[in-house]
């Protein structure tokens, strides 16, 4: 399980731009897993900030999304 509260995280890198699948919100903090089934395959986490809905494959194009 990861802490939706990771999105207080000023460390972690923001993107913009794509829509969470759960609420609409467009920004998420992503990082790479250290342990767990996602760890394994190198994947990264999405964290929706606005309601903390996390995914290794987020659901808008990432393409026509912005990292800040």
């Amino acid at each position: 399980t990861i802490n939706p509260e990771v999105t207080q995280d000023p460390t972690l890198q923001r993107m913009r731009g794509a829509r969470c699948e759960s609420c609409g919100h467009d920004e998420a903090v992503l990082f790479q897993a250290e342990s767990g089934a996602f760890a394994a395959s190198l994947s990264l986490i999405f964290v929706c900030c606005g309601c903390g809905y996390n995914s290794a494959c987020w659901p808008s194009s990432p393409t026509a999304a912005k990292r800040v």
